[in-house]
């Protein structure tokens, strides 16, 4: 029995789409399985990192900040350092720019509380003598 070409275009055409769709109903989902796995990981690990850290974490500070909150950040890690830090600790710490920081720092220093100290090698290091005071007499 001949069948006509006309049929068999048809098929053959329709054979492709089925092929092809096929292949789309088995990438799509593992595309979209293996996104959602990388996004859950990344959500996962981001929540892990705020629970290790939480303590050590500024709360959010921006150009309008609470300056209360930015000194007693300053004073806790300066706690952490043993009473010695540097300006790139500052920023690492608040999240402040380099600039920002160093004006702020500069504006805590008061000689008694704070007080910046230039090493031999010209590095900056902003002290806080009655914490550095208070490691030295416990050791």
């Amino acid at each position: 029995m001949d069948v006509p070409r006309t049929i068999e275009y048809t098929f053959s055409v329709l054979g492709f789409f089925f092929f092809t769709g096929g292949i789309f109903i088995w990438i799509i989902p593992f595309f979209l399985i293996i996104v959602g796995v990388r996004a859950l990981r990344r959500f996962l690990e981001s929540g892990r990192r705020e629970d290790e850290y939480s303590d050590e974490l500024p709360r959010v500070i921006n150009r309008t900040g609470n300056q209360d909150n930015r000194e007693s950040l300053i004073f806790k890690l300066a706690d952490r350092m043993k009473g010695r830090v540097t300006l790139s600790d500052i920023v690492l710490e608040t999240g402040m720019g380099l600039k920002e920081a160093e004006s702020f720092i500069k504006k805590m220093i008061d000689g008694v509380h704070v007080t910046m100290e230039v090493t031999d090698t010209g590095k900056i290091i902003y002290e806080f003598p009655e914490i550095i005071s208070r490691y030295e007499n416990t050791d």
